[in-house]
């Protein structure tokens, strides 16, 4: 069997993705992002869950 040649990692996988600090810290960010997008639009659930819950009685 032929060994398969190790391919270089490029510096953004040697520094950013392979390092576990800076991953974790990305996923905070991450985190962060949804939870300020979701307060931003949490009126349009209230408005929706609001209606899904009173579509019942609309029809009467």
């Amino acid at each position: 069997m032929d060994k398969k040649e190790k391919r270089p990692f490029s510096w953004f996988w040697k520094w950013f993705l392979d390092n576990k600090f800076v991953t974790g810290l990305l996923i905070i960010f991450l985190i962060l992002i949804n939870i300020n997008l979701f307060t931003k639009v949490s009126y349009l659930f209230f408005l929706f869950g609001n209606f899904w819950l009173l579509s019942p009685y609309l029809l009467y």
